[in-house]
């Protein structure tokens, strides 16, 4: 990508763009898409992570078992010896 875009280059992908829109825009007009306006997006943002935390309460953390690999084990040593 270049580093400094000149005027001719913006020029030439508004044109471009004017034609040829991105899909994600016109998908966005397609469904009527209008993004959330900048104060309710500032009221959304969690900065306070202890009151979060103590409303969600304690989440146990679930142990995952091992994974029972033998028959793999046994098959890859037929494979390699067999």
């Amino acid at each position: 990508m270049l580093a400094h875009v000149d005027l001719p280059t913006i020029e030439a992908l508004n044109n471009e763009w004017r034609l040829h829109p991105p899909v994600h825009h016109l998908v966005a007009a397609y469904l009527d898409y209008k993004p959330p306006s900048q104060a309710s997006a500032q009221q959304t943002t969690v900065t306070d992570f202890e009151d979060l935390l103590s409303e969600i309460g304690n989440v146990p953390i679930r142990t995952v078992a091992p994974i029972d690999t033998t028959a793999f084990d046994a098959a890859m040593k037929e494979k390699n010896h067999g």
